[in-house]
């Protein structure tokens, strides 16, 4: 007996279509070649709610359930908060601050172990430009890094509180988050 699903479609198209006693032309499938022949043709027959009420249920229940996860799945993705810092306390990331020392080899003494000092909380891309002036200006015989003139320096704050801004919006740093490194940016003025 021969149900459908349990052969390659290939067989089943030509198999359901035939009547019992009849044999069918060479069928080709990724085996190989066929021949088929239908002995007896047993009618399908409705299965009485009791004996498949079990399965429905089942059935609805984990469609609830995919349903209601993904829902949750969604809610939670809308209101993530997920920061990811690059700077970490060496004794925090082990595994970071190895391949950290590998690549700060290079730098002067003092820039090391200045970098080893500073936290997550610290402006990281503020003082990753303080770390390239220095050492521009310690190439080229200064002795000390020359500040942008006022007005510069407020348009370059006012670019940064506005892309503050829009990570907040965005969902990419929470309020309390947007709310901190805005009092730092204001407390440079």
């Amino acid at each position: 007996e021969i149900k459908r699903g349990q052969l390659l479609p290939e067989l089943e198209n030509v198999i359901f279509k035939m009547r019992e006693g009849e044999i069918s032309d060479l069928v080709r499938s990724s085996y190989g070649y066929h021949i088929v022949k239908v002995d007896k043709v047993v009618p399908g027959k409705t299965q009485p709610f009791d004996e498949v009420k079990a399965q429905i249920r089942n059935f609805l229940a984990q469609k609830k359930k995919k349903t209601q996860y993904k829902e949750w799945m969604d809610d939670l993705k809308k209101e993530a908060y997920i920061e990811v810092s690059l700077f970490q306390e060496d004794d925090e990331n082990p595994a970071v601050a190895q391949a950290g020392a590998r690549e700060t080899a290079f730098l002067p003494e003092t820039s090391r172990s200045r970098e080893r000092s500073r936290t997550p909380s610290s402006g990281n891309s503020d003082f990753l430009l303080e770390d390239w002036q220095e050492g521009f200006f310690q190439a080229s015989g200064s002795t000390s890094v020359q500040k942008e003139p006022l007005g510069q320096d407020l348009k370059a704050m006012e670019r940064k509180l506005s892309d503050l801004k829009k990570l907040r919006n965005d969902h990419k740093i929470s309020e309390k988050e947007y709310q901190k490194r805005k009092q730092r940016l204001l407390d440079q003025l």
